[in-house]
């Protein structure tokens, strides 16, 4: 089960969204710092753990964020754009980031057993990892820079329940809605 940070729930959903790319960005800098400690230090106590928790995120949250994105946010985004720019736009955007989301998924495939044998000492480099941060870090900010604002533009109060409940739903816990007094604040 995995629950949103502290600071972003499922009934803001977009902050949710956002809140995974900044976990994102955090690991990609783990990544970069993992690989220079690797050359200096080797695969310690400290380098086995950072592998794990880059797995952990990458094996599990990664693929309910791509879900999220490509099965409920895009889909909400086609069907509030008004304008046939606008239509093209978005639609050219799911087409862009369903094939990143699987060259992502490619490359997570490349760098994933490089990290598993760091965890199990048995290795102390890490080939594949510049290509992935790469990676991650332009899809991320293509959808922080595009994809989002346009989202908070447009997107309607029922829109965001219903991805907010859809992103609850897939990872297995409960959507609580905001009392209504706190929604007036």
């Amino acid at each position: 089960m995995l629950l949103p940070s502290p600071t972003a729930g499922f009934t803001d959903p977009l902050a949710l969204l956002a809140g995974c790319h900044r976990r994102i960005a955090g690991f990609c800098d783990t990544l970069e710092r993992l690989d220079d400690h690797l050359r200096k230090a080797g695969g310690d106590a400290a380098a086995r753990t950072a592998a794990e928790r880059i797995m952990a995120y990458f094996d599990r949250a990664a693929p309910l964020h791509h879900a999220d994105e490509e099965n409920d946010l895009l889909p909400l985004l086609r069907l509030r754009v008004e304008t046939p720019d606008a239509r093209a736009s978005v639609a050219a955007w799911a087409r862009r980031i369903a094939a990143e989301h699987r060259e992502q998924g490619a490359s997570w495939a490349r760098l994933r057993p490089e990290l598993v044998a760091l965890r199990e000492g048995r290795t102390e480099r890490l080939v594949h990892a510049a290509a992935f941060i790469d990676m991650e870090r332009s899809h991320y900010r293509f959808e922080d820079a595009d994809v989002f604002p346009l989202a908070r533009r447009v997107l309607q109060r029922g829109d965001l329940e219903t991805l907010g409940r859809a992103m609850a739903r897939r990872r297995d816990v409960p959507y609580t809605p905001e009392p209504k007094d706190a929604r007036t604040r």
